[in-house]
């Protein structure tokens, strides 16, 4: 809700992709703990 709030936004997903091993791909936080690092790449960020 913050982030709607926050940048106006009319829709907001929140969405996971993962690797053949099943590896999340890009950032990926759970309960507050790092488990995979942000990477730049043009299909995930733009």
């Amino acid at each position: 809700k913050e982030i709607i709030e926050k940048y106006a936004c009319r829709n907001l997903v929140n969405a996971g992709f993962y690797d053949e091993n099943d590896s999340p791909i890009g950032l990926f936080v759970a309960d507050g703990e790092i488990i995979s690092k942000m990477s730049k790449n043009s299909t995930f960020n733009g």
